[in-house]
């Protein structure tokens, strides 16, 4: 049993304890066939590498239920990667980067064993195949006349990172020019082209798991500017893609068959600093069509958009910050009519998208990067914690959609040491949620308007930096349901879209601990 939880972790803290932190930042040049080091050496040759051991406990975050005994889990996670980069004279540069984590980059399972119970599914142990890296990410960057190109496997990324989906690398390229107060970027990247290719096991669990497809055809473009104005930054940017999927090779929540889905994004972001007082403000709106393939169906438009705004104050030599964020972020308005006909949206998708609801093959490539919380209700943790069922389209609690929700936080620097902060949500819909009873006697579901109130969320974190190489971290969180998940309901969910763990109105507190040690370099 020890064994099998503390080998690999063993051999990997060696390989990086003995070997890579020796040549984490190696500067070489050539001199009559010799490498000497150099104060400014044509080469640089640099490595990175983390490894993380967590122990995770859950409680009730699947089922909402205190007396479902297998919904509170305790168990061991591991993630590790190790990149190694290189540049010559500064002006061309190259990075690899291999690395092996779980399901959608959370933290891998390894003791004590048996099926750790998420809402997509169980996730078992990894071990032997499961334990071997896979390509992460690569890239080389290199000039080309005024601009340089950045090509090869990598994450593009804009704002607060709601839009344009940068969670995940892709294979693309960037044609950009950055200078002291002005940065122009063009993307292109083709979502699926990495996914198709299964490079590791981390594709395989989450195929078995989540039972994504890669089955798609599709091509994203994108273009921003970020303008600096003394300590404030702007950044506009706009995106599309461009969605060829087949209908019969789409996953989709649509009941219309959908061949061709062309959904764009258009924003900006705003970064103010006065002094100790910094403000943000950054909002996006969606554009585009998907086009039905049979004459039953309309034709269905985007028009989903997002706002968000932020403030901090930092006290006593930033020792003391407190901060307050608003999110308010669209939902599709259902009727009656549409729970009870079995159609979901009739010509407009009105939640706000970053890959489009049409075909959710694209959700393992075009995501979110939005990771600052809540750590319960969204599943934003490196635990196996896929967050609380709740009213959205995408049927996936991380997203940012559907949601009114107000933050206040405070971040607190003990000492040289130690931080700390405190975090408080308060979560609502953005559109009331739609339900329908059974009616018996009449053999119909009657609609209804259910509770908009999803509760509210405690969390903290907190880091301990040993050194600069190791770090322990604390992450907890409990939430408290609201109306939404009290409400008794007969209507077992038509359709997905009032999805909850429960219907009976009985919901309890969920809530997730993740205790962690770093090594990085």
């Amino acid at each position: 049993m020890y064994k099998k939880i503390f080998l690999p972790a063993l051999i990997v803290l060696a390989f990086f304890v003995s070997a890579l932190p020796a040549f984490s930042e190696l500067e070489l040049v050539g001199e009559e066939g010799v490498l000497v080091s150099r104060p400014d050496p044509d080469w640089r040759v640099y490595s990175d590498g983390m490894l993380r051991l967590s122990y995770n406990s859950l409680g009730h975050v699947v089922t909402l239920d205190y007396n479902t005994k297998n919904d509170v889990q305790d168990y061991m996670g591991y993630q590790w990667n190790v990149g190694l980069g290189a540049e010559y004279k500064g002006e061309i540069k190259g990075y690899v980067n291999i690395a092996s984590y779980g399901p959608a980059e959370y933290d891998a399972p390894i003791a004590p064993g048996g099926q750790i119970h998420t809402i997509w599914g169980d996730v078992g142990e990894y071990w032997g195949k499961k334990l071997l890296p896979r390509l992460s990410e690569w890239w080389v960057d290199v000039p080309a006349g005024p601009v340089r190109a950045k090509t090869g496997l990598f994450t593009y990324s804009v704002g607060s990172g709601l839009a344009l989906g940068g969670y995940y690398e892709k294979y693309g390229v960037n044609i950009y020019r950055e200078t002291e107060n002005f940065t122009w970027t063009l993307h292109f990247d083709v979502p699926d082209i990495e996914n198709k290719w299964y490079l590791g096991p981390k594709l395989i669990a989450e195929k078995e798991t989540y039972g994504f497809t890669y089955d798609s055809k599709a091509y994203f473009f994108a273009g921003d500017v970020i303008v600096n104005f003394g300590d404030h930054t702007f950044q506009p940017y706009i995106g599309f893609l461009a969605d060829m999927t087949p209908a019969s090779r789409r996953t989709s929540v649509y009941v219309a068959p959908v061949d061709r889905d062309y959904l764009g994004t258009y924003g900006a972001d705003l970064q103010m600093q006065f002094g100790n007082l910094s403000f943000g403000i950054e909002g996006a709106a969606n554009f585009g069509e998907a086009h039905s393939s049979s004459p039953q169906f309309d034709s269905m438009t985007h028009q989903g958009y997002f706002f968000t705004t932020g403030a901090s104050y930092s006290f006593f030599d930033e020792k003391v910050v407190p901060r307050a964020k608003f999110y308010y972020v669209s939902g599709n308005k259902f009727t009656g009519d549409d729970i009870t006909s079995g159609q979901l949206v009739r010509s407009s998708n009105r939640e706000f998208s970053v890959y489009s609801p049409t075909d959710s093959n694209l959700a393992d490539s075009h995501y979110p990067a939005f990771e600052s919380g809540p750590y319960v209700f969204a599943g934003m943790g490196y635990n196996l914690n896929a967050g609380i069922l709740r009213p959205d389209t995408f049927y996936d609690p991380y997203q940012m959609t559907n949601l009114i929700a107000p933050n206040a936080g405070i971040d607190l620097t003990i000492n040289d040491k130690l931080s700390l902060s405190l975090d408080y949500w308060y979560l609502h819909t953005q559109q009331p949620p739609i339900g329908a009873d059974y009616d018996p006697v009449n053999d119909v579901y009657l609609p209804y308007t259910l509770p908009g109130y999803l509760g509210n969320e405690l969390d903290v974190y907190a880091e301990y930096y040993v050194n600069d190489n190791i770090t322990f971290s604390f992450l907890g969180g409990i939430f408290f349901p609201g109306d939404y998940y009290h409400k008794r309901r007969g209507d077992a969910d038509l359709l997905g879209v009032a999805a909850a763990p429960r219907f009976d109105g009985g919901a309890c507190n969920a809530w997730v601990i993740e205790a962690a040690v770093t090594y990085s370099y």
